[in-house]
């Protein structure tokens, strides 16, 4: 079992939730019905599913959680997208969260990596 808290990308990973969130807020009613919702369910279950993954006791199993967030952060470079095309964020906005939600993917695809590769170790 790990401390999640002590991961760097999960702490990167929730402050791009925080991001989001304060991006979104200033949003309005613009864009489709549920965009604003969506955005901000696929960028909170990336530090969700790192820090379950950390309650699970085998590197397998914390691998699988990595990578559903780093599945998450997939949807959320589409979504951030979709939003900046439908102008509900500008584009320095999606510039930050798109480059910042890519440093956050790599990042736990790498640490799935790394805990796979270090399964024989532990």
């Amino acid at each position: 079992m790990r401390d999640y808290n002590q991961l760097t990308v999960w702490q990167r990973a929730h402050a791009l939730v925080l991001t989001v969130f304060r991006c979104t807020d200033r949003v309005g009613r613009r864009g489709p019905p549920g965009l604003v919702s969506q955005l901000r369910r696929a960028v909170m279950t990336i530090p969700t599913n790192l820090a379950e993954g950390c309650g699970h006791d085998s590197r397998r199993e914390f691998a699988r959680y990595v990578a559903i967030a780093a599945a998450s952060a997939v949807e959320l470079e589409y979504l951030l997208r979709l939003a900046h095309d439908l102008e509900v964020i500008d584009s320095a906005q999606h510039a930050t969260l798109h480059d910042e939600t890519v440093a956050v993917r790599r990042m736990c695809r790498g640490l799935r990596a790394y805990a796979l590769r270090d399964e024989s170790v532990g």
